[in-house]
């Protein structure tokens, strides 16, 4: 069969698909632009058939090396051929596929020495290579399934487009960080969109935000443009108002960088109300909240100046408590605050809330 694939180079944007539907096309057509085609092989018989690419990833770094292949079928087919383009700026091919050669240009592949094979047959060890710049390459590619062993007589010829996102290597990006709370435990889970040469990751931890300490340290999964997920389980053995986190990336070389910080709440004492509210000087008044602890609470009642007013320990249970307190030692009415620490954690500084007394 003589087959002579001609496509015409050009890129444009696109969204790119790992495996191509068929499009069928006019034969003697081709693409557009340039008129180019596969004339040589009369006109098309629109059999069902599909011509798609495999390997080729939605997004790559620039100057990666990907291997792909092609397939085309075709009822009827006994000879097969086709043609990858990338254009001049859509980075080189490489083959040791017996039935492919590499143009003169590089950025293009082809058939030689038609393969016969029963309706289908697929091009193998075909490598492409990104370009060592950022942007946008669209793959072009056409397929034949000639009628016989010999001539030009086609079944079909078929024709489809995909592009790639080509990006400039960076250590690591994040795509999402979350951490979540469930009981004494925090789930910390991460993802990354792209890794390049990272070597690990340490997850660090704070209690103010600004002293951070590293929690633990995971190994990298490996160099990826499809992203890799992280998680690792902190079991707390403390109290605090919040807890900060953070993922500190090294990379082989030593650098550094960090993702978003994650804050999340550590409070032993959860749903601080009180009631009546507001409430008469001489009465007594209820403070209700629900503790994740039993230990020995501190209740105090302070002024808009910081005053301490009154002061009283109280044991509290894990569940709900309610602590009842006097006002009789109120002298004036007006607005006030009622604070609740647990006296025997470390930073455990708790929920307050405003009362008014009349």
């Amino acid at each position: 069969m003589k087959s002579k694939l001609l496509i015409s180079f050009f890129t444009v944007l696109g969204v790119i698909v790992l495996t191509s539907g068929v499009k069928k096309v006019d034969h003697v057509a081709g693409y557009s632009g340039g008129g180019t085609g596969c004339s040589c092989h009369g006109s098309a018989k629109y059999a069902p058939a599909n011509i798609f690419m495999t390997g080729i990833p939605k997004t790559v770094l620039a100057g990666q090396t990907i291997p792909c292949s092609i397939t085309v079928t075709a009822t009827g087919g006994k000879k097969f051929g086709m043609n990858i383009s990338t254009g001049a700026t859509g980075g080189t091919f490489a083959t040791t596929n017996t039935y492919a050669k590499i143009t003169s240009s590089k950025y293009a592949v082809e058939h030689v020495n038609p393969p016969a094979a029963n309706n289908t047959y697929t091009w193998n060890y075909i490598n492409w290579t990104a370009p060592a710049t950022a942007g946008r390459v669209t793959f072009k590619y056409v397929g034949i399934a000639g009628s016989s062993t010999s001539g030009s007589s086609a079944v079909g010829v078929y024709r489809d487009t995909f592009s790639v996102n080509v990006v400039v290597a960076t250590p690591v990006t994040f795509s999402n960080f979350t951490v979540e709370k469930a009981n004494r435990n925090v789930a910390i889970v991460w993802t990354t969109a792209i890794e390049s040469s990272v070597d690990h990751y340490e997850i660090e931890k704070s209690n103010d935000g600004k002293e951070y300490a590293t929690l633990t340290s995971l190994k990298s999964k490996g160099n990826t443009t499809q992203g890799n997920a992280y998680s690792f389980i902190d079991k707390l053995n403390g109290y605090t108002d919040l807890i900060y986190y953070r993922i500190k990336s090294i990379d082989l070389n030593g650098a550094i960088t960090y993702s978003e910080t994650r804050t999340i709440s550590n409070n032993p004492i959860k749903e601080l109300s009180i009631y009546p509210n507001p409430a008469k000087i001489g009465t007594i008044i209820n403070i209700g909240f629900a503790s994740l602890i039993n230990d020995v609470a501190t209740i105090k009642m302070i002024d808009f100046k910081g005053t301490v007013i009154s002061s009283y320990r109280k044991s509290v249970v894990l569940g709900d408590n309610v602590v009842s307190i006097e006002t009789s030692k109120l002298a004036t009415a007006g607005n006030y605050f009622v604070v609740v620490t647990f006296d025997n954690k470390a930073n455990a500084s708790l929920q307050s809330a405003p009362i008014m007394i009349k």
